[in-house]
């Protein structure tokens, strides 16, 4: 998305008030909460939660620095440390890395979905951001589907093309992809100011 149109339609007064719903932790947090979790990768729950006890305090100094961070670029939680246990235990937990360093992931066959959907996302987020304070992005996608029935009936017929012929996977993949929209255009502004 060229982002020099997008800065003429959104108000930038108002965007900057915009909370941030999906937080991507520093890379010193994430190395930290992987080490832990591949540690502690086949404890019971109750083992684990102990030892997270123990690593908060010893890592207290570290999440409080991320902690700030996070305030500090508008992430609002109520319970990092909540969230953090949560990245830990059913996250980085299940994650793999190889031996150079990459992970092992086996990928689905990818399907794109189409630029019409994708710029009716997007002039229906400026919409809905420029109009509303506290934009949601869980709220915007059903205010998006009620709007746009006959783009998603065009997307649904092209998927099912595309050999997608589960509802609950195309369903699952155009809501993904929505709040991906929203992630990246709610990102691009904050990288430029």
């Amino acid at each position: 998305m060229d982002t020099t149109n997008t800065n003429s339609i959104i108000n930038e007064d108002n965007f900057h008030r915009k909370k941030i719903y999906r937080y991507n932790f520093s890379k010193e947090v994430m190395d930290l909460l992987y080490n832990f979790s591949k540690i502690h990768q086949y404890d019971d729950n109750n083992t684990f939660k102990e030892a997270w006890n123990i690593w908060v305090v010893d890592n207290s100094d570290i999440m409080d620095i991320e902690t700030e961070k996070m305030k500090n670029d508008g992430y609002t939680c109520n319970n990092i440390n909540k969230k953090m246990y949560t990245s830990a235990r059913y996250y980085f937990r299940k994650k793999t890395i190889s031996g150079n360093g990459t992970e092992k992931i086996q990928r689905k066959k990818y399907t794109t979905t189409r630029r019409e959907l994708i710029n009716c996302m997007d002039i229906q987020i400026l919409d809905t951001i420029n109009k509303t304070p506290e934009f949601k992005p869980s709220e915007g996608f059903v205010d998006f589907c009620n709007n746009n029935k006959n783009v998603l009936k065009n997307e649904l017929a092209f998927l099912l093309t595309q050999d997608i012929h589960d509802l609950k996977i195309i369903q699952d993949k155009i809501k993904k992809t929505y709040k991906n929209r929203c992630f990246s255009i709610i990102s691009s502004f904050n990288r430029e100011t």
